[in-house]
């Protein structure tokens, strides 16, 4: 329990022990949910060069909304959620 209690002092904290993510590897983040904007971490890789978007799946009511609501729509040649797209 005691280790959980850190991961709740920061979003940036949480997710770099939850993810193993280096905290000079955190470029960005939306930390907040709303309808169609899901939270999201934008990181590097360092071992292979790469830039990580994490989006995450579905956690607060907000969230289940968007998935309620959302449907895929054409993105160019590609379909998508519409609530990534959103975001």
């Amino acid at each position: 329990l005691l280790s959980l209690a850190c991961c709740f002092l920061s979003e940036r904290g949480a997710f770099h022990r939850m993810s193993g993510v280096a905290l000079e590897d955190i470029l960005a983040a939306e930390t907040v949910a709303s309808p169609f904007k899901p939270v999201w971490w934008l990181s590097l890789d360092p071992a292979s060069s790469a830039v990580v978007l994490a989006i995450r799946g579905t956690f607060s009511m907000s969230d289940v909304l968007s998935d309620a609501l959302a449907r895929q729509v054409q993105e160019g040649e590609h379909v998508v959620h519409e609530g990534v797209l959103a975001s």
